[in-house]
């Protein structure tokens, strides 16, 4: 997708952020927990790593209809 990095991955949810921003913290948790799991699989294919790793996200205002 425009040459990034795409991570999907299907599972059941175990809780319920209570607001947006809440929501938004939990996914750039979890997308720099699968950042530390590639660079470490990265290291053992002796690959390099491009540090630091950047991260980046857009949030969009919730439309007004």
């Amino acid at each position: 997708m425009d040459g990034k990095v795409v991570s999907w991955a299907c599972k059941k949810q175990t809780g319920v952020a209570l607001s947006t921003m809440e929501a938004e913290f939990i996914a750039s948790s979890q997308a720099g927990h699968d950042f530390l799991g590639l660079k470490e699989l990265f290291g053992e294919l002796e690959m390099k790593v491009v540090e630091p790793i950047p991260m980046g996200w857009t949030i969009k205002p919730p439309s007004s209809n």
